[in-house]
């Protein structure tokens, strides 16, 4: 890496946490990777040509310098700039390696046995000689860490940087007319939902409140008494008799049925409304683009390497919009919303790592029906029981799992001697992302365990797509669960725009999962 330049750059934000698509830059730190003078700049100009670029969280530096590097290109051209750049991030470098502490100052500690000094006391050793410890540190890590890394994980994550960046600034079209429909609906739904239960609890009267007082003739209690609340936690918990009123709680009670099942019903139906109004509705009104922050790792100041590898968003969260929602997001004018979904990846990555013969003759044949078949087996045919099997007790891999995928239960089992030998959990060739699993968690952790491989394999699967779309010129919008989206002309050749995701996503499968990739 001949000319290669660390970067540091410190900003600040006007919101309550850092995001690069606003904050603005206070100072610019640059060390050459074989050099020993750190150099700083209040302004991107004296910032020397660098091939690559080394950052700790290349999200938020080069997220930056997409912005202020090259403010007067326009996004074709930034986005032709960011994804040329080879990047390096000892941020996602010490993720893949499975590090539990991601930030500077617990990697510093950690792997090189320095302590930083905290900004409070930047007095002791100097303005430059603080601004400067963490572009040294970065240096320093890149070395050490670099050597030791073993798989495809990190460089896949680095090469999908610039595509994320790309992703975090362009975000979604938001349909008003559509947004204020699904909020008369949602209303409207909330309304009918507190008309039936007020009918149901009519002349019912619960504690509302207890308080106590102190008289000169002793000590009493004031309480006052009321109508429920299906608002209020407490008050529907006395009225349905039950210490807790939580999700299960109340869906164990509504299929108890009887008036506390109708009760518990309503309750759990009012609060999904609610929830979507204030969650979702509500803070898109007069909102013209829904964007959000992608993350490859969990934030450097919190623990890191308890992940598959996951992609997440925040500020908003563009992975997880409700239908309701997701039917209001469009594509800018002249553009069409593309989506291309992997069918059923965890599975494949799981009939691939443990060449389990029942899962992979059936994923490998187009014509069958892998959840019906164990439907069949199990649930005299019902086959959303046979679904909810494959996804769910498949990870558990009790003794259930056993007499269906009997190879996938060996699998786990022996993955599961070496998780509780090693603390970690590896993904398979040629990822190798490593997961550190907490022992003490129980059931949880072998849970965790058994569940990081296949998951694991699947995330990276989309993430080599994802890169290979956005190298083709694709214009990424999001990435959800085993979807990508994107963008594409409205007056293109839609059959043309269809076969040639396809293409890409269908070769990248098929080059990682041989045998059950054919989907």
């Amino acid at each position: 890496m001949e000319n290669a330049l660390i970067v540091d750059l410190e900003t600040t934000t006007p919101g309550p946490k850092p995001d690069f698509r606003v904050d603005s830059v206070t100072q610019v730190g640059w060390l050459p990777l074989d050099g020993d003078g750190a150099r700083w700049a209040e302004c991107m100009c004296p910032l020397p040509p660098f091939d690559p670029i080394v950052c700790h969280n290349a999200m938020y530096d080069v997220g930056i310098l997409w912005r202020e590097h090259h403010s007067n290109c326009n996004r074709i051209a930034k986005a032709r700039w960011v994804g040329n750049l080879d990047i390096h991030d000892t941020l996602a470098l010490a993720y893949a390696q499975g590090k539990q502490d991601l930030s500077l100052k617990g990697l510093g500690a950690s792997e090189l046995g320095v302590v930083t000094v905290p900004y409070n006391q930047r007095h002791l050793i100097g303005e430059e000689q603080y601004l400067a410890q963490d572009l040294f540190l970065t240096r320093d890590l890149l070395k050490l860490l670099l050597p030791r890394n073993c798989g495809t994980a990190y460089d896949i994550d680095r090469a999908l940087i610039p595509a994320l960046i790309d992703c975090s600034y362009r975000g979604y079209e938001v349909d008003q007319e559509g947004i204020e429909y699904a909020i008369i609906r949602a209303e409207a739904s909330r309304y009918g939902v507190e008309l039936a239960f007020e009918k149901m609890t009519r002349g019912t009267e619960i504690l509302h409140s207890r308080r106590k007082r102190t008289r000169k003739s002793g000590v009493d209690y004031v309480e006052k008494h009321g109508p429920p609340s299906i608002g209020s936690p407490s008050q529907v918990g006395r009225l349905l008799d039950v210490p807790d009123t939580n999700k299960e709680t109340l869906m164990a009670l509504a299929a108890s049925g009887g008036d506390r099942g109708i009760l518990s019903d309503l309750i759990l139906r009012w609060r999904k409304a609610a929830k979507a109004l204030t969650t979702y509705f509500y803070p898109l009104q007069g909102k013209d683009k829904l964007t959000g922050l992608f993350n490859i790792t969990p934030n450097e100041d919190m623990e890191g390497g308890t992940g598959t590898g996951r992609l997440s968003s925040e500020r908003d969260n563009m992975q997880n919009q409700p239908p309701a929602v997701q039917r209001c997001l469009r594509a800018p004018e002249g553009y069409l919303l593309r989506r291309g979904d992997y069918p059923q990846i965890e599975l494949r990555c799981a009939a691939e790592i443990s060449d389990d013969p029942t899962m992979l003759a059936a994923l490998s044949d187009p014509e069958r029906d892998l959840h019906q078949e164990t439907a069949d087996r199990l649930f005299n045919g019902d086959r959303q029981r046979g679904k909810t099997f494959n996804f769910r007790e498949l990870f558990i891999a009790g003794p259930a799992v056993k007499d269906v995928y009997p190879r996938f239960y060996e699998w786990a089992q022996e993955h599961w001697a070496t998780v509780q030998r090693t603390s970690y959990s590896v993904s398979p060739n040629p990822f190798l992302h490593r997961r550190f699993i907490p022992l003490l968690a129980g059931d949880h952790a072998r849970r965790a365990a058994v569940n990081h491989p296949p998951s694991s394999m699947a995330v990276y699967i989309c993430k080599v797509a994802m890169n290979s779309l956005f190298q083709d010129g694709s214009l990424l919008v999001n990435q959800v669960h085993d979807q990508i989206q994107d963008y594409v002309p409205e007056d293109g050749d839609r059959d043309l725009q269809k076969k040639e995701m396809s293409s890409i996503m269908e070769s990248v499968m098929r080059e990682y999962l041989p045998r059950g990739g054919n989907a």
